[in-house]
């Protein structure tokens, strides 16, 4: 009995816990928090992740802008023109059978197509009738082009002059002597300070101009439009 009362002496005096959710928990007098749980911790990305995000988002940005860049440049390239023709004569001649020389090569008699080299400075003609030798030249051109002899009896052998007949849209007729002989631009050969009436243009709204022959090749310039020349 006297060692029971010995161990019932020396117990420390247990106190009623009240435990509140939203409060503290008070043991006796004493307060004290319970450690709060925080939010839960996010490992940090590792660098190899990170790249392989940054590359992802990388890759959606550069496709987004190639879009809208395809987008801007595809309808331009459809509105584009076409790429110019490569330069070209077709020659017809008063009379026909005419034959010609150009740089020195022959090309056949007249009428006739040829395909010209890119040439800045023109091209030297040689044309031979009978026993008649006749020399002109041909402007340089970028395009196809179109060239018409007018040789008669009386014409002179020696250099021939010439006549330019240019137009804006280029391609449309001239007519000398109610006879087509091709379409603009033309270079109209014959004897030197000779004169030709020809009529230019588009059906119905062709234009009637003189046109003479010089050594240099004086040109005759003309306008079109839907509404007629000008």
């Amino acid at each position: 009995a006297g060692s029971r009362r010995r161990q019932l002496a020396s117990a420390q005096p247990v106190s009623v816990v009240e435990a509140d959710v939203a409060g503290p928990i008070r043991r006796g007098a004493t307060a004290f928090q319970l450690p709060q749980q925080g939010a839960p911790t996010v490992p940090a990305a590792s660098p190899k992740g990170a790249s392989l995000a940054l590359k992802i988002t990388a890759g959606i940005i550069l496709a987004a802008a190639l879009g809208v860049v395809g987008f801007m440049i595809v309808p331009t390239l459809l509105k584009s023109p076409p790429p110019p023709l490569p330069p070209s004569v077709t020659m017809s001649s008063t009379p026909d059978g005419l034959e010609v020389f150009l740089d020195g090569r022959y090309l056949g008699s007249t009428p006739l197509s040829h395909k010209l080299s890119k040439n800045s400075t023109g091209h030297a003609l040689q044309v031979v009738k009978g026993s008649k030798r006749y020399a002109g030249k041909l402007t340089a051109v970028t395009g196809p082009s179109w060239v018409h002899i007018e040789l008669d009896g009386e014409t002179e052998k020696g250099p021939l002059g010439m006549a330019r007949i240019i137009s804006e849209p280029v391609g449309v007729d001239v007519v000398l002597k109610k006879n087509k002989i091709g379409k603009t631009p033309l270079t109209l050969l014959g004897q030197k300070g000779q004169s030709w009436d020809v009529q230019v243009g588009p059906s119905g709204s062709s234009k009637k101009a003189t046109v003479k022959a010089t050594k240099t090749g004086e040109a005759t310039r003309m306008r079109f439009s839907s509404a007629g020349s000008k």
